[in-house]
C-alpha cells in the first residue's frame, strides 16, 4: 500500500491485524493510522529489521497514529535506521501508539540527514535497547552537516525499560518534555 500511495496519502490499517513494515525505503509523505472501529486492540506494524528512508528524499511528514509498533529483536530492530546521505523530513510523528521491543526507534547517521521535528505524543514506549528514543550516530565535521534532529517533543507519554534516551552528536535546537512518565530508564 505504501509503494502505491500518492505523496501525502493516509493509509488506514485494520485494527487487530498485524502488518509488516515495508521493505522499500520511503521517499514521500505518508500517514499510517488505525481505521476507525470498535475495540481497544490496535493495528500492529511489525519489523524484523527496520524501515529505511531513501537517500535524496525531501519529505514533509511521516506519521504513525493509533498503532502498535513492535520489533522481533530487542538487540537489532528499529522503526527507522537509514544509512544514506541527503535526507530531510520536516515531521516524524508517533501519536497514540504503543512502541516496543526495539533496539531503538530512530537511528540516523551519515551526511546531510535532518529530521526537523521529531514528536512522540500520547504514546507508550516500552523495552528499548541501547539506541533508545533517538540516536544520531555520526560525528560532526567541519565540511558538511551530519545527522541531526532539530526539535524534539515528548508529550503525555510513558517511557519504560529504556536503556538509552536521546543520544546525539549534534546540537538540538529545542527539546520539550511535558507530562511524561519515565520508569526503569537510564538517567
Amino acid at each position: 500500500a505504501v509503494a502505491a500511495a500518492a505523496d501525502g496519502a493516509i493509509i488506514l490499517v485494520k485494527r487487530g491485524v498485524t502488518y509488516n513494515l515495508p521493505s522499500t525505503a520511503i521517499s514521500k509523505s505518508i500517514t499510517i493510522r488505525a481505521a476507525y472501529g470498535f475495540g481497544a486492540q490496535k493495528a500492529e506494524l511489525s519489523t524484523t529489521g527496520n524501515w529505511n528512508i531513501a537517500g535524496g528524499s525531501n519529505i514533509d511528514h511521516i506519521r504513525f497514529i493509533d498503532l502498535e509498533i513492535r520489533g522481533a529483536d530487542y538487540g537489532g530492530d528499529y522503526v527507522f535506521n537509514p544509512s544514506v546521505n541527503d535526507i530531510y523530513v520536516r515531521e516524524l510523528l508517533f501519536e497514540n501508539c504503543e512502541i516496543g521491543t526495539l533496539r531503538g526507534i530512530l537511528r540516523i547517521r551519515n551526511t546531510n540527514v535532518v529530521i526537523d521535528n521529531y514528536k512522540i505524543i500520547n504514546t507508550q514506549v516500552d523495552s528499548l535497547g541501547g539506541y533508545g528514543i533517538l540516536t544520531t550516530d555520526t560525528d560532526p565535521n567541519a565540511t558538511s552537516p551530519t545527522a541531526m534532529v532539530n526539535n524534539i517533543v515528548l508529550q503525555n507519554s510513558t517511557f519504560n525499560k529504556i536503556q538509552a534516551g536521546i543520544t546525539t552528536r549534534n546540537n538540538i535546537q529545542s527539546i520539550l518534555i511535558d507530562g511524561c512518565t519515565f520508569s526503569n530508564a537510564v538517567a
